[in-house]
């Protein structure tokens, strides 16, 4: 029932930005796989001309599987992808190319609240409506970032499902570390094979 809930308020929402439809439907026929690490929780992303099709995990093989902890697919959704692939917080396997061209759709998506609001209050008053929005948008903005963090420190400190941001970073830091010593040792063998030859 969540997942229908969930379809059916993405569907209305993409409704509203015909060229986002446009985009998706392009992708018909496609399966993106999203899996939340540490949660449990995969679903499978079906985009089609009339929006996107959501489901839990099915049997068909996806295309595309994008896994990460919800930081990581945040930071992939806004833009970040330095920030997304940095110590793995995503994993793209499989047709790498869909899973950019699905995550620049939504990157890209524009709706127009003011030409909507239009049809039904008429322009004059959807300008002033728009104008209202968008001297709003910096203080709507900061309220969501708020919710997301909050979100995040329930499923870290409450459901221990998350780790925290700190050790992310810690973790990439001695992967980094790991990374640059097995290369030294890779360089050592190989120049103690190259003198005992």
């Amino acid at each position: 029932m969540l997942i229908g809930a969930c379809e059916e308020a993405a569907n209305r929402l993409l409704r509203l930005d015909g060229e986002t439809m446009r985009a998706l439907g392009a992708l018909s026929g496609r399966i993106i796989r999203i899996e939340l690490r540490g949660t449990g929780i995969t679903f499978d992303v079906a985009p089609a001309q009339s929006g996107i099709r959501l489901r839990a995990r099915g049997d068909s093989a996806p295309d595309v599987t994008v896994c990460g902890s919800i930081y990581g697919l945040i930071d992939l959704v806004r833009g970040r992808q330095t920030q997304a692939f940095r110590a793995g917080a995503v994993d793209i396997r499989g047709d790498v190319e869909l899973g950019q061209q699905f995550q620049k759709i939504l990157q890209q998506m524009d709706i127009d609240w003011e030409e909507i609001a239009a049809r039904v209050v008429g322009d004059p008053l959807a300008h002033q409506l728009g104008n209202a929005v968008r001297a709003t948008t910096s203080t709507l903005r900061a309220a969501v970032s708020v919710i997301m963090q909050d979100v995040a420190e329930y499923l870290q400190r409450e459901r221990r499902v998350l780790p925290s941001r700190h050790d992310v970073d810690a973790f990439a830091d001695a992967v980094d570390v790991l990374r640059a010593d097995v290369d030294r040792l890779a360089q050592r063998v190989a120049r103690l094979r190259g003198s005992a030859g």
